[in-house]
């Protein structure tokens, strides 16, 4: 029974279950896409799926992931009246705001604060409106996950395609678990991308720049989706986007400036499934050169290249320039945790490319990290997530001879010019 309430006891449990759950949400996604044509039953269907799937997992405690639980406890932080970023948890200073529900859960409590301050003013705003209960953020984080749902049957109309398709986040076990189940802040900003998107397509460039700095704020990657939006002339959408990043930071000043330091660390430290970074960095070590910094800076030349190319890339879909960055993000980051790959999963209901698609049920076998002592992903488990992954990326690359619909084919139906 514990082991159901804490899953990093049981991880094979979860694994086997999260298999089972996936073979039966793709059977109803394979069955959707082929035969649902555009029956406002299917729909219906959908949707309420989407409801009781969330419900039945919106009282469990997070436990493969307790990031929901440092959360609660900045915004704590705040209420205190002290700058989140000034103290880690474990400073002698924050003593009296430790208890027996949220401390001991934090991971990391020797780090200062990692979030973006636009997280912590959502951060303080939740302490605030729900007095620090898991259970209610999670319901508000539901009710925000529902709305990208909402939002994907947008997207599909705007292009022409079956609404039914959304049931490929909707049923997503990825979804569920990291969204319903954990609790995470893709909540959150996974309906500030779509709408930036929905903005995009109508031209709004400005205010979809706008919406993705509010992305920026909570959670830094959204920002990446600039390049995809921002059109011939990008000026007024950018500084859109660097102001709200800059009004969120200011209620945070005069301090420390150790959210980059935080970050810096994050980066240098952290390493859990990193996929190709892992085997770039093991080549470096076998040629006798330090690979730290030479990846890390290397990793943002190419996030830059890529990103100036989707801003040139005129013919591309917006869907598409959008799934090429977030895509690369991916690809290049040292710490490829689960809840980072639902970010692409409302973007492959308009584009199903299945090395994506697997990705998107294979990262889920990454949580084996519990199932070995000293906690550490199994490089078995890395194989099966991205040689299948990187064979197919080059496949469909070279079927399309070109490199950018193996990471967005055009999406069928009516797309924007």
């Amino acid at each position: 029974m514990e082991a159901t309430r804490n899953l990093t006891l049981a991880p094979w449990r979860f694994v086997f279950l999260f298999a089972v759950a996936t073979a039966a949400a793709g059977m109803a996604g394979w069955l959707t896409f082929r035969y649902g044509g555009r029956q406002r039953s299917v729909l219906w269907v959908v949707c309420v799926g989407a409801i009781l799937f969330r419900a039945i997992l919106w009282p469990m405690a997070p436990s493969l992931s307790t990031d929901i639980l440092r959360y609660v406890w900045d915004g704590r932080v705040q209420q205190a009246g002290i700058n989140p970023y000034q103290f880690p948890p474990n400073a002698p200073e924050l003593a009296s705001l430790r208890d027996e529900a949220i401390f001991p859960g934090l991971n990391h409590p020797d780090w200062i604060s990692v979030y973006p301050p636009g997280a912590q003013l959502l951060f303080r705003a939740m302490a605030w409106l729900t007095s620090g209960s898991v259970l209610v953020i999670k319901g508000i984080f539901i009710l925000l996950d529902l709305a990208s749902c909402g939002l994907i049957v947008l997207l599909l109309r705007r292009h022409g395609m079956d609404p039914g398709r959304v049931i490929l986040y909707a049923w997503h076990p990825l979804v569920l678990v990291e969204l319903a189940g954990s609790g995470h802040l893709e909540s959150v900003v996974i309906p500030l991308i779509l709408g930036a998107l929905l903005l995009g397509l109508d031209g709004r460039v400005t205010a979809a720049g706008l919406v993705l700095g509010i992305g920026g704020a909570l959670k830094l990657y959204p920002l990446l989706l600039l390049p995809a939006v921002v059109g011939r002339r990008p000026w007024r959408p950018l500084v859109a986007a660097a102001s709200v990043m800059v009004a969120s930071a200011l209620p945070f000043l005069p301090g420390p400036v150790a959210p980059l330091g935080a970050v810096h660390r994050f980066m240098r430290e952290e390493w859990f499934n990193p996929g190709i970074r892992l085997w770039i960095e093991r080549g470096f070590e076998i040629l006798g050169m330090d690979p730290g910094s030479t990846v890390r800076w290397g990793s943002l030349v190419a996030m830059g290249f890529i990103g100036v190319a989707v801003w040139l890339r005129g013919p591309l879909s917006l869907v598409k320039r959008a799934l090429w960055m977030l895509g690369a993000h991916l690809l290049l980051i040292p710490n490829l945790f689960p809840w980072y790959v639902v970010s692409i999963i409302p973007l492959l209901c308009l584009t199903p490319i299945w090395p994506w698609l697997w990705l998107s049920a294979a990262v889920a076998l990454s949580y084996l990290f519990f199932a070995q002592i000293p906690w550490s992903v199994p490089v078995w488990v890395m194989a099966i997530e991205f040689v299948p992954l990187w064979a197919g990326l080059l496949m469909v690359g070279w079927q399309s001879r070109s490199w950018l619909p193996a990471f967005g084919a055009a999406p069928t139906g009516r797309t924007e010019a």
